[in-house]
């Protein structure tokens, strides 16, 4: 199924808001008004799994690293964050799961690149015995790695190439970069995630947020586009 005119309208408005960060009342109205237009395309097929804009796509399509949706809809933190990849998979920062061949092999298979993230990728080593190394040399204890806050100078601490691979206890919620901070942080209108995903308007729909008060690094996860 092809999108609309105005289906594409929106997707480009989505991408704007992506380059420009306007602000969560904007992307929620597109949000919003891309879930109305989808509700009101025919159904899919039995087999068929719906993007967000309307597009149908074979079932078990979503999460598997690829996107397939022309608005990424099948490969985003909000849809595959709680997955449980399976044994001899690699699970992605967002939450799709690949195979476990994919690290390292100069071939991103995660849409936010995680798979090729990984300190190991590069020859590196970031944990020293008790410490964590920051980009720039400082060390840290390596127990505030990717805790939702950023504790090096360069903000290393919080980043998709630390975080990759690391894996949140049960009772954690797991940032959209990979970082891990308390399970009662989703939505609960504080942002405590560095990247702001445990607040996401996706996950959480409008509220009036809180936000730090610490001046943080940039450490946004890259954005997901359909090459």
């Amino acid at each position: 199924m092809k999108s609309s005119a105005f289906l594409l309208v929106l997707e480009a408005l989505a991408f704007h808001w992506h380059q420009n960060h306007m602000t969560p009342r904007y992307i929620y109205r597109i949000t919003s008004a891309i879930r109305q237009k989808r509700k009101e395309q025919p159904a899919c097929s039995y087999n068929e799994w719906r993007c967000d804009d309307g597009e149908c796509l074979r079932i078990n399509s979503d999460c598997d690293g690829y996107i397939d949706c022309y608005d990424g809809s099948d490969e985003t933190f909000e849809l595959c964050r709680n997955r449980e990849c399976g044994p001899f998979t690699f699970r992605c920062n967002y939450g799709a799961c690949v195979d476990d061949s994919s690290p390292c092999d100069n071939l991103s298979q995660c849409a936010d690149k995680s798979d090729e993230s990984l300190p190991r990728c590069r020859g590196e080593n970031i944990i020293e015995g008790e410490k964590m190394k920051c980009r720039d040399g400082q060390m840290i204890p390596k127990e505030q790695r990717c805790d939702g806050i950023v504790n090096c100078a360069d903000g290393f601490d919080e980043t998709v190439a630390a975080c990759a691979e690391l894996r949140c206890r049960s009772e954690q919620f797991q940032c959209e970069y990979g970082g891990c901070v308390d399970g009662q942080a989703q939505c609960n209108g504080t942002i405590e995630c560095v990247d702001g995903s445990d607040e996401k308007v996706e996950l959480c729909g409008r509220r009036i947020l809180v936000r730090p008060t610490t001046v943080l690094p940039t450490t946004a996860v890259p954005s997901y586009k359909v090459s």
